[in-house]
């Protein structure tokens, strides 16, 4: 599978670059087994384990030396295979790359594509741009206020629930200590990641499409919304993304046995999953399309490319997940949490139906702003595509396979989890290229003039960029997006709570916003530079105060007469009390209660 070396291979001299690290890690776990617990305790103290949320000393040291005892040995063997065929494997990777990319190169300008590629990709720059700076949601500004200022250990190995994507987490952190913290550093890196699946996507489709239909494809992507919406948004779903289309990039090269194809693929995946560990969605659909490739390739090279591919994959993932795993345990880690809370008490019937309705969701998303007839006619068309695919045969059918078979393999393994609709923007990329299959189709099977296909195909390009752009114009985003989570006023309320929780703490009135808004307020407080009394009621941890506990409630509900946050009603269920102010905005209201005195 990968080439000798020669002896003045670059790629052969740099193979201890795979030993090292794996070397490493072997002895940091053997160290950590061998230390006593009151020194491990010491050094969690001392890298701030108990900074953005993570884990107390106690808490972070507590089965840490078994479980670095027993990730000794394959980490010793790893080390091993690195040290007997690391030259091999990095000659192979070197020797893809000095190939390929050329090749790459060749092949965009030959097309007449390189520019109108260059063109979408800035397309999308300056619409995610344009959107940079505006209130965070919940989510990102819980990531920004518990990763924003964390040690950098403390992100790679307090891993305790899903809001942490560790790599766009570390990211983040490199962002907002290069920037600044404010809502442009902190969405910095998910804007980067979702401009570069512009030319990621081309080359996605470009393994079953003409560069033309291909180029349409990345247009589609560049002029949605839902680009928009995840380029915005400070989470790690763009990384995977980006991370899927390089890997499909990488399929025809795996198929046909390409030196160095699977190990550089296996790179592009564990970083995907490194992100969001829901990679292996796309992962598993890669594979699938993988051993349904056509071509003179044998049955057992593609099996041996897929395994290969595997079987890297699985390493890296596991040495990158190493920490929070040693530190949480496999029972205690973000993913077991989430399974044991939320998954286990449902029944497969009640999984099924939370799945369809996150489905639909994720679906009104994706086709935003379009209503309820374009999107039925949109999914009709993507139906239409997988047809056409597993009707052409060829690369077509082994797409359309991966992209039903592969996931649907790992849902049912993991026993139907109900994916939130966040969770399942990864099958966006795979959509657009099935849509446009039947339009590919029917372009070939027209006979017409080379002009007249160059000149419809360009107009194709432009139509697919510019109209979704134009309609997402139209449409107010941070109102109409469906399931946005998020808190549209935060800024205003921010400006309207800060003085009153400056006050001295005799007269500081409690503070329940609520769980959505709670993180998106504490995040512009922070910006304006509120004093760390002010961000007490947010993210840092505190002991929860009684239902009673002041005299003063200020609270936040949303407009029309919405309900109070569960806190804020058990405060005023406790003791009579009254409004005395009001603060309107636009799509909220702050509201400060007092207890009535002499009741």
């Amino acid at each position: 599978m990968f080439p000798r070396p020669r002896p003045n291979d670059a790629g052969g001299r740099a193979g201890l670059l795979l030993f090292l690290p794996v070397a490493a890690a072997w002895l940091t776990v053997v160290a950590v087994a061998l230390s006593p617990v009151e020194h491990l305790s010491a050094a969690a103290a001392a890298v701030g384990a108990n900074r953005g949320g993570a884990t107390p000393p106690g808490d972070l040291v507590a089965g840490l030396r078994v479980r670095a005892a027993v990730a000794a040995l394959p980490l010793a063997l790893l080390a091993g295979f690195c040290l007997a065929r690391g030259a091999r494997i990095t000659a192979a990777i070197a020797a893809a790359a000095r190939r390929e990319v050329p090749r790459l190169g060749r092949s965009l300008a030959r097309g007449g594509v390189a520019l109108p590629l260059a063109a979408l990709t800035g397309l999308l720059a300056a619409r995610l741009a344009a959107g940079m700076d505006t209130p965070l949601r919940t989510d990102e500004a819980a990531t920004l206020l518990s990763h924003g200022e964390a040690s950098p250990l403390v992100i790679l190995s307090v891993w305790k629930n899903t809001n942490n994507h560790l790599l766009h987490s570390l990211l983040l952190r490199g962002s907002v200590a290069a920037f600044g913290e404010s809502a442009a550093a902190a969405r910095f890196p998910a804007a980067v990641a979702a401009t570069l699946c512009v030319p990621a996507l081309f080359l996605a489709a470009r393994a079953v499409l003409r560069a033309w239909p291909a180029l349409a494809v990345a247009a589609l992507f560049a002029g949605s919304a839902y680009a928009v919406e995840l380029g915005t948004n400070a989470r790690g779903h763009p990384l995977v993304l980006l991370a899927a289309c390089l890997l499909f990039a990488l399929v025809p090269r795996i198929a046909r046995g390409r030196p160095g194809a699977a190990a550089g693929a296996a790179v592009v995946a564990a970083a995907g999953a490194w992100a969001v560990p829901l990679m292996l969605l796309p992962f598993a659909a890669a594979v699938v399309a993988v051993l349904a490739w056509p071509g003179r390739a044998s049955w057992m090279r593609r099996l041996r490319g897929a395994g290969t591919l595997a079987a890297a994959t699985g390493t890296l993932v596991f040495l990158l997940y190493l920490p929070p795993l040693l530190v949480r345990g496999l029972q205690e880690n973000a993913i077991a949490t989430v399974g044991h809370a939320s998954i286990e008490p449902l029944s497969v019937a009640e999984r099924f139906g939370t799945l369809g309705w996150n489905l639909r969701i994720a679906w009104r998303q994706m086709a935003f702003p379009l209503g309820p007839a374009g999107r039925g006619l949109l999914l009709a068309w993507i139906v239409c595509g997988v047809a056409c695919c597993l009707a052409a045969g060829g690369r077509r059918r082994a797409l359309a396979l991966g992209v039903l078979l592969g996931p649907a393999a790992v849902m049912a393994a993991a026993g139907v989890p109900p994916l939130p609709w966040w969770a399942l923007s990864s099958a966006f990329p795979a959509l657009l290229v099935l849509a446009a299959v039947p339009a590919a189709a029917a372009a070939s099977a027209c006979r017409l003039h080379r002009r007249v296909r160059a000149a419809s195909a360009a107009a194709l390009v432009l139509a697919a960029a510019g109209l979704p752009a134009v309609a997402a114009l139209h449409a107010d985003a941070t109102a109409a997006f469906p399931r946005r989570v998020g808190y549209p006023d935060a800024r205003a309320a921010a400006a309207v709570v800060a003085p009153l929780l400056e006050a001295e703490a005799a007269g500081r009135p409690r503070f329940e916003p609520g769980r959505v808004r709670g993180p998106a307020v504490a995040a512009e407080l922070r910006r304006r530079g509120a004093s760390a009394a002010s961000r007490a009621a947010f993210g840092d941890p505190r002991p929860e105060p009684a239902a009673d506990a002041a005299d003063r409630l200020l609270t936040i509900r949303d407009g029309g007469g919405g309900g109070l946050p569960p806190a804020a009603e058990a405060w005023l269920a406790a003791e009579p009390a009254r409004q005395a102010q009001r603060w309107p905005l636009p799509r909220s209201e702050v509201l400060l209660y007092e207890r009535v005195a002499g009741e």
